[in-house]
């Protein structure tokens, strides 16, 4: 899911992001649906695209194209990636700033995108693109602070990435699968796995400046 003012957005097996009223009392008020993903949409992520407050939706899935979305309106705006020839999807999606972050689910790929300066809708541009080539394991989860890449991955390996040159740092590790990833307001990185009702928070931290320690 994803929120953005008073509007809500929910996605589902069939391609369709739903778009409901916040404010309603009734949780059955559903605004509008949104349709062009071929398949099941996996990710949901809000983008600040000015400074006067315009957003758009980000919205990925299992045909690998990311959509742009116009969040005043509810209207498609663009696609962006090609899927690759393996049949590579988008399983999640992290913002931060005017950095977007996609991660694959077949062989641990991530493609990064900048976003242009005061565009509305926004232009956004593939950058770079990371290969975990060693690891074939889906990737569940991502987080972006800083100029720092969180990716945990379904084996239970988080690699991390430094965004500004594209290079792998250290990586981390936890028994489960990691599903959920963030970094709390003093830099230390906390995960949530798949079993045993337990977080992993990691000695590694990320500095007030977004760097990887």
């Amino acid at each position: 899911m994803a929120v953005c003012g008073n509007r809500v957005y929910s996605s589902d097996d069939e391609g369709i992001v739903s778009v409901w009223d916040g404010r309603s009392s009734s949780s059955h008020l559903c605004r509008s649906n949104l349709s062009w993903h071929d398949g099941a949409v996996n990710a949901l992520a809000i983008l600040r695209t000015n400074d006067t407050g315009e957003h758009a939706l980000l919205s990925g899935g299992e045909d690998g194209w990311l959509h742009v979305w116009r969040t005043r309106t509810d209207t498609w705006y663009s696609c962006k990636g090609a899927p690759t020839e393996s049949g590579e999807s988008i399983n999640c999606i992290a913002v931060q700033g005017r950095t977007v972050a996609s991660g694959g689910s077949v062989f641990g790929t991530i493609h990064l995108w900048r976003v242009g300066a005061d565009d509305s809708p926004p232009e956004v541009q593939r950058v770079v693109f990371l290969q975990q080539h060693y690891l074939l394991a889906p990737i569940r989860s991502l987080h972006v602070f800083g100029s720092t890449l969180l990716c945990g991955e379904a084996s239970g390996q988080v690699c991390v990435w430094d965004t500004s040159t594209g290079t792998q740092l250290p990586q981390l590790h936890c028994t489960d699968g990691v599903k959920n990833l963030t970094v709390l307001s003093d830099g230390t990185i906390v995960g949530g796995g798949d079993g045993h009702d337990r977080l992993t928070i990691w000695q590694h931290y990320i500095n007030r400046h977004g760097v990887y320690e």
